[in-house]
């Protein structure tokens, strides 16, 4: 087996990415799969918490220090998706919106088109930032 040697800071970072990477698989998991791999992120989870007192740490996942760190971790997933829920929607709107502006279909390998689509996109995110969610509406 390999051996690598981290720092306490470089250990507290991959037990952060663990659990955000665990979190993540485990929500985008088909329903019949999900208790497998929490299983096996849980044992994972353990066998990294193992090397908890090398780095000055109690071990278990019961400290409050791994309880912070977990806390850390879903507040960075969460901050992660909602900027790429924004993120998203404002180019979609972008390229929904595009025709109507220059009177032409969007063309993804038109440098110019992508360029037109990114200055749209620009200015849904701008309202996003202030406004949120406030000022979209669905009309059929």
């Amino acid at each position: 087996m390999a051996k690598i040697e981290l720092s306490k800071e470089q250990y507290l970072k991959i037990l952060k990415a663990m659990g955000i990477s665990g979190m993540m698989e485990e929500f985008i998991a088909e329903e019949d799969q999900e208790e497998a791999l929490a299983d096996k992120n849980y044992e994972f989870e353990e066998y990294l918490l193992g090397y908890a007192k090398d780095f000055g740490l109690e071990n278990g996942e019961n400290e409050e220090w791994f309880d912070d760190l977990m806390a850390e971790a879903y507040d960075m997933a969460n901050e992660y998706g909602e900027t790429d829920m924004y993120q998203r929607l404002a180019w979609e709107l972008a390229v929904l919106g595009f025709k109507e502006k220059y009177g032409k279909d969007f063309d993804n390998d038109n440098d110019d088109d992508f360029e037109k689509a990114m200055e749209i996109e620009d200015q849904f995110l701008d309202e996003f930032e202030e406004s949120g969610l406030d000022n979209v509406k669905i009309v059929k």
